[in-house]
């Protein structure tokens, strides 16, 4: 009997053990993937999904013909088997549809199960309920029109109410129908007139739909009329085109389009809704015509032209300027007599705010500097006056006036619209001058070289607005390392982030609006090179310009980032840190300059004629450099001023010049129109001594005797300067063949030379007649001079000469020359009287004196002495009063000044028996010095200016923050002089302790622009 079973179940048994293992091997895993939505997949995704109900889900599932269950919240509305496929609207009727539906997250659900195992994925969803759709044939209707049909459809086949209506203008009704989703409405049949097909839907879930169509059956062309500027008026080359436009259809909608011509040429066209046209761009002294065309909806049209000219050149520059001791200034400059600037007044702002950028309108100039808006009256150019200033609460970077509203540029952080109704009465307009009206974000770009972005603004590492110009309907705005952006005008100044369009992303630090190629273009910066785009593009662009619309002209040419753009003459200019560069057209350029230690800011073109351009040019170190023609035209410059006389309201300077090395004569009775008269030698020179000729009282006669020399090449040259005629004589040299060297050189009244030096016998000062002979009249200095400390009389220091003072007797008529002293350095001091006859002949050298000026400090104890501080100082220069009571010595870099009788007695300790020494303002620098007045004048190189009491008390100082060296300081009553690697710089002290600087071509310089 177990055989048989045996054998049943080999039989049987095997064979199905054999089927079940096979059918196994061949079962698929269960899973489901892929899950897509309009063909997008949508596995990954984690956020809620906007959908519509007649756009496919679709899904991969494998396995083992597994059931497919399809949910939606907790409703099943589909169940099968491979069901990988579904539209919501296929199930509308499980669907739970009401207007709360659509308005909350639902979570949709896939569920696959093939009895032994299930696997599910979900998804948030939020379904979106489709407005109605409304389609009106023909879209464009006429007279001719006999049948207008209205199709309503539902894109989802919700139930729909309807209404169609035919209204009148004054809103009364004509013709409707209220039941119909296909309606014909027949236009032809009615009355010749304006009407609104008015038409409205809503779908039983509250999505509704309103549209309203114009019909205007009898058409009549608009007409349009430019009332700005009129015909053949003379305009500045950035105004405002404004016209009117009439419809003769009441309501219809106008359009317009704008083209400027210059000859036969049409340079931009631009389409618009609004009814004035910013016109910016334009070159001086040229003929133009604006041409101004009005469309109607049905494409009728009018069109109004005008002629104009532009002005030759603007009348006044304004200059952002700074002091060298930190002082933001504005200029006002005459810019009518090029080469030739004329400063005609200026601005000094009183607080620390750095200006940055300004705009001027009529009588007013707008400013931006630190967080706030200044607004200055300067309808008296030379005095110029704050009138508001309005606290923004951020760093502000540009600025530009368009109607009453100021567009500013926030930094990083966007625009501020601001109303400025009225700026000249801000009292009574209080209420609104200076509301901000409007600010918002710039939107967000894709360019992060330097930054972020989020969803609404702009990171603060992105880049600031550095630069707006306006043109057509909108202004144009460079945002370096981030883009060149557009933002439309019409609506200001209820503008939003709508309003503005990216149109480059890039590192755009400026831009200009010009002509160029003969056709009006935007030019910009990105990075190293230089770009630009047609305007009439720009002004018409939807949205981000392609890149087959931008040309790219600088391609390796800078090596440095370029700093701004320029167009002039029909020409592209552009700016590095040290370059400008020169376009003519897309493929031929030219350096213009290439200056090393140059910091070019900004630049200023002014077209005299067809053949004569001139370029004011911008430099934050050197301050403002003319061109004419692309070279370097600038008669009144002098670069460099190592040393400087003041004298009856002329400066006589050694230095660098426009001209020449050399001597210059500068005319400064006009202080806000230095003059250069004359200059002379073409060589290297550092020393300079004035002096006003001695003549009888009898005599009309007035000119300054004249040395200067150089000490390191050993010349040295006599002049005249007549005050009367403004000639300077012909040089005479000395003959200094008999020196090794010289260190400084000085003139009497009668031109007496004297010449501080070294020769073979010791260091001496020897005397030379005018004719440049030597007298025979010398002296040697000590070798050695005594420092006269107590107790410490061995103490010695060496004569290092390094000035030379001559002493005038003022109060005799012949103005005889009375002592000579010198400095000598670390020794202190040599003073000699002079003897002369009866006849003024000087016959030698007498009564040598040695001062010495070191500072020290001594202690008693019961042991004796202890030379606790010693310092011998460094005399470099002198100064003395006019009658020669008081000696000013300048006693090196950190060493103080000195203030002495004639005798050399310290006049400024207190006691007597006190064993310290020390000089006014010990660890003040002290470079040179000079005396006017009861008051002392200091120079202190790369510290600048201090100003003293003959008695040593500081009145007041200017620091230089080492943005320039003052060598030299002179001044009288009224103004100061100062001689410095910068040139020459005057200030106004006639209200001490205030200074005032007195804007000259030198001072560092920002923004500039012409009106």
């Amino acid at each position: 009997m177990k055989r048989f079973y045996s054998s049943i179940f080999l039989f049987i048994g095997i064979p199905i053990l054999l089927f079940y293992l096979f059918s196994c091997s061949n079962i698929s895993v269960l899973s489901i993937r892929n899950l897509k939505y309009d063909n997008n997949d949508i596995t990954q995704v984690t956020e809620t999904i906007s959908v519509d109900r007649t756009k496919e889900f679709s899904v991969t599932v494998t396995g083992n013909n597994p059931t497919v269950t399809w949910k939606l919240d907790d409703i099943t509305f589909a169940s099968g088997q491979n069901l990988t496929k579904l539209k919501l609207n296929d199930y509308a009727s499980k669907l739970n549809l009401n207007s709360a539906f659509f308005n909350i997250e639902h979570t949709l659900s896939i569920t696959a199960s093939d009895g032994r195992k299930s696997v599910s994925i979900e998804k948030k969803i939020k379904v979106n309920n489709l407005q109605p759709v409304v389609i009106i044939t023909p879209e464009v209707i006429t007279e001719e029109t006999e049948e207008v049909t209205v199709n309503i459809s539902d894109p989802e086949n919700d139930g729909i109410i309807s209404s169609v209506k035919v209204l009148k203008l004054d809103g009364s009704i004509i013709w409707k129908n209220e039941k119909d989703l296909q309606v014909k409405i027949p236009i032809k049949s009615f009355p010749r007139d304006n009407y609104i097909i008015d038409i409205y839907a809503k779908d039983v879930y509250d999505a509704e739909r309103t549209v309203q169509k114009m019909v205007n059956i009898i058409n009549q062309s608009p007409t349009v009329q430019i009332v700005q500027p009129f015909q053949n008026e003379i305009v500045p080359t950035y105004f405002i085109l404004r016209w009117n436009g009439i419809d003769n259809d009441p309501n219809d909608r106008l359009k317009y389009k704008v083209s400027i011509l210059k000859g036969s040429s049409t340079i931009l066209t631009s389409e618009t809704t609004a009814t004035e046209f910013i016109v910016s761009g334009l070159e001086y002294n040229a003929q133009y015509k604006a041409s101004v065309t009005a469309y109607d909806l049905s494409k009728a049209s009018s069109t109004a032209e005008v002629t104009f000219k532009t002005n030759s050149k603007p009348r006044y520059s304004y200059v952002i300027s700074k002091s060298f001791d930190g002082k933001s200034i504005i200029n006002i400059s005459s810019t009518i007599n090029l080469p030739t600037i004329k400063l005609e007044g200026f601005f000094v702002n009183s607080d620390d705010s750095e200006l940055v950028d300004l705009d001027v309108v009529e009588d007013y100039i707008y400013t931006v500097g630190g967080t706030s808006l200044y607004v200055i009256d300067a309808s008296d150019k030379s005095q110029p006056k704050l009138i508001k200033k309005i606290d923004l609460g951020t760093t502000l970077t540009s600025i530009k006036i368009y109607k009453h509203y100021a567009i500013i540029g926030e930094g990083t952080r966007g625009l501020t619209v601001v109303d400025l109704k009225d700026p000249a009465n801000p009292i009574v307009a209080s209420k609104e001058f200076g509301k901000i009206i409007k600010r918002l974000q710039v939107p967000v770009s894709t360019y992060s070289k330097f930054g972020t972005k989020t969803n609404s603004k702009v990171d603060i590492t992105q880049g600031k607005i550095s630069s707006i110009k306006l043109s057509g309907t909108n202004a144009y705005l460079a945002v370096s390392n981030y883009g060149l952006l557009k933002l439309n005008l019409v609506n200001i100044p209820n503008i939003t982030i709508n309003d503005v369009i990216i149109l480059y992303q890039g590192q755009v630090n400026d831009l200009d609006i010009g002509q160029f190629n003969s056709k009006f273009v935007i030019a910009f910066s990105d990075y190293k090179s230089v770009k630009y785009v047609n305007l009439s593009d720009a002004e018409n662009a939807p949205n981000e310009l392609p890149s087959s619309s931008v040309t790219n002209l600088a391609n390796n040419l800078f090596d440095t980032e370029v700093k701004g753009v320029k167009l002039s003459n029909n020409n592209l200019y552009a700016f590095t840190i040290d370059r400008i560069r020169k376009w003519i057209n897309d493929s031929i350029s030219s350096e213009v300059a290439f200056e090393l230690g140059a910091k070019f800011t900004d630049m200023l073109f002014i077209k005299e004629d067809d053949s004569n351009n001139h370029a004011i040019v911008l430099d934050s170190g050197k301050g403002l450099t003319t061109y004419l023609n692309d070279s370097k035209n600038e008669p009144n410059k002098l670069y460099k001023a190592f040393d400087i006389k003041y004298l009856n309201n002329f400066v006589f300077a050694v230095g660098d010049g426009f001209h020449c090395n050399g001597l210059y004569v500068l005319d400064v009775r006009d202080p806000l129109e230095p003059t250069i008269r004359r200059w002379d030698t073409g060589q290297f020179l550092n020393k300079i001594d004035v002096k006003m000729k001695a003549v009888p009282k009898s005599n009309s006669t007035r000119v300054a005797k004249i040395v200067v020399a150089n000490t390191e090449s050993k010349i040295a040259k006599l002049y005249d300067f007549d005050y009367t005629t403004l000639n300077l004589s012909t040089a005479t040299p000395l003959d200094l063949s008999g020196f090794n060297s010289i260190y400084d050189v000085a003139i009497d009244a009668q031109g007496r030379a004297y010449v501080l030096g070294k020769k073979s016998s010791g260091n001496v000062v020897e005397i030379f007649s005018y004719d440049g002979n030597s007298l025979g009249v010398s002296v040697t200095l000590p070798a050695t001079i005594s420092q006269n400390i107590p107790y410490f009389s061995s103490i010695e220091e060496n004569v290092e000469p390094k000035s030379l003072q001559v002493v005038v007797d003022y109060i005799s008529e012949a103005q005889k020359p009375s002592h000579v002293i010198v400095s000598c350095g670390q020794a202190g001091i040599v003073r000699y009287t002079l003897l002369t006859d009866n006849a003024g002949n000087i016959l030698g050298f007498n009564d040598e004196r040695k001062i010495s000026t070191p500072y020290y400090v001594i202690t008693e104890s019961p042991n004796g002495y202890t030379l606790k501080k010693y310092n011998p100082g460094n005399d470099l220069a002198i100064a003395v009063d006019k009658y020669f009571d008081r000696i000013f010595v300048a006693d090196g870099d950190f060493n103080g000044i000195w203030i002495l009788d004639r005798n050399g007695v310290t006049l400024t300790e207190k006691d007597d028996d006190n064993l310290t020494k020390t000089p006014v303002f010990e660890g003040a620098p002290a470079r040179n010095i000079s005396w006017y007045g009861e008051k002392i004048f200091v120079s202190g190189g790369g510290f600048g200016i201090k100003i003293l009491s003959s008695s040593g008390e500081k009145i007041t100082d200017i620091d230089f923050k080492g943005l320039t060296y003052a060598f030299h300081t002179e001044a009288d009553n009224r103004q100061m002089v100062v001689g410095t690697d910068n040139g020459i710089l005057l200030y106004d002290i006639t209200n001490l302790p205030a200074v005032k600087p007195i804007s000259t071509l030198n001072l560092p310089m920002y923004k500039i622009i012409g009106r």
